[in-house]
């Protein structure tokens, strides 16, 4: 049971390489810090992994990329944990559990998930409550996993972390604070070209409408326009994977860029200027569409039961 000073701590990393970890690490952080349980969110690429003799209470939530592989957030922590100096109980001191994310279409379903439960149970780690596991492949897609794993979680904060005759848990009809923070920037305060012209970052549209626009993302942040010419499949269609070969054709007199080994087409998809028009009329958004915005984003973010965010349900 924690104790009386808030000392008890749940700590969520997360290793992601789509966000899609990432998004279900804020939805536990959520629900606990609905149940007023003390709470401490990173990504795997910024904790300090010597951190974890010091723990609790950890959820790691880890997806597996490529057939079997760890994110690249993860992989720091996996050297460290494969040691062959550590000692086999150094980590009995910390209760944790894992949820991992995949695709049931590849062999090693969740294998990064799998591989650092069980080293972290060979090191001393204790099992909190069993580890979760997410298919895209279910019909509701990653929430077909998330769901009931969430709700045996709950089960286990309430008889592990909370506090015994605690507050009553925050309602699901309560907002609770967002991640990210927008604020409008006047025009007067947005840098300015020597000309006085607001700069902006971002690319100019192509000219013609019809254009199917790729920039290709350079050294120099440049950007370029091709037309795409050939969009063929390559796999045969009994694959389960779709791999394409698409050629892109430059405007003339372009000079071809140079590119490397593990360079990237992004893609930028454009909406129909009177689509846009209607939706900003229809929300009422016309008089500040084109206001810039700056974005704030609270990371990491700690929760503690002192926090403002704890708040209560309104009368």
């Amino acid at each position: 049971m924690p104790s009386a000073d808030n000392a008890t701590q749940l700590t969520v990393l997360f290793a992601t390489e789509t966000g899609n970890a990432e998004d279900i690490a804020y939805r536990i952080a959520d629900i606990a810090l609905r149940h007023h349980v003390p709470t401490r969110i990173c990504d795997l690429h910024d904790y300090d992994r010597t951190d974890l003799i010091n723990e609790s209470y950890i959820i790691f939530v880890v997806s597996t990329t490529g057939n079997g592989e760890l994110p690249v957030s993860a992989r720091p922590l996996w050297r460290f944990l494969l040691r062959k100096g550590l000692p086999g109980d150094i980590l009995s001191d910390l209760t944790f559990t894992t949820f991992g994310l995949g695709d049931s279409t590849y062999t090693r379903f969740c294998w990064a998930s799998r591989m650092l439960h069980r080293r972290l149970q060979d090191l001393g780690a204790k099992e909190w409550l069993p580890s979760g596991e997410a298919d895209e492949q279910h019909e509701l897609g990653l929430d077909g996993g998330v769901l009931p794993w969430l709700d045996s979680l709950v089960q286990h904060l309430k008889q592990d972390l909370c506090e015994p005759n605690g507050p009553s848990p925050i309602s699901n009809d309560v907002l609770l604070p967002p991640r990210i923070e927008a604020h409008v920037v006047q025009a007067a305060t947005q840098p300015a070209d020597k000309q006085g012209c607001v700069r902006c970052d971002a690319p100019s549209p192509p000219t013609d409408p019809a254009t199917k626009a790729f920039s290709s993302a350079r050294l120099d942040d440049s950007t370029m326009y091709a037309t795409v010419v050939k969009n063929d499949r390559m796999t045969d269609k009994s694959h389960f994977q779709d791999v394409r070969c698409i050629e892109l054709a430059l405007p003339s007199n372009t000079p071809v860029p140079a590119y490397h080994a593990g360079d990237v087409v992004c893609v930028r998809p454009e909406n129909k200027a009177a689509d846009v028009d209607w939706l900003l009329e229809r929300l009422g958004w016309s008089s500040f569409a084109d206001d810039a915005l700056t974005l704030t984003r609270h990371d990491p973010r700690t929760y503690t039961r002192a926090s403002p965010w704890s708040l209560t349900p309104p009368d």
